[in-house]
């Protein structure tokens, strides 16, 4: 089970990076059907939130990109 949710929540991990697929279609896409349980484990797993990640990664690229 935990192989599997860690399998998820990747896939999830992957989705919010490279998608502007919001977090309740990225959780179903992945095979959640509880936004408490994507956001709990997500957490677990990532230390953030969905949210916190996907905010933090395009922080990270607009600064990137201005280095640049």
């Amino acid at each position: 089970q935990h192989i599997i949710q860690e399998i998820r929540i990747n896939l999830a991990q992957s989705l919010i990076q490279s998608s502007n697929m919001t977090m309740d279609e990225i959780m179903f896409k992945v095979g959640y059907e509880s936004r408490t349980t994507f956001y709990r484990n997500f957490k677990e797993i990532h230390g953030v939130t969905p949210g916190e990640f996907r905010k933090r990664r395009r922080e990270e690229t607009t600064k990137n990109l201005t280095r640049s």
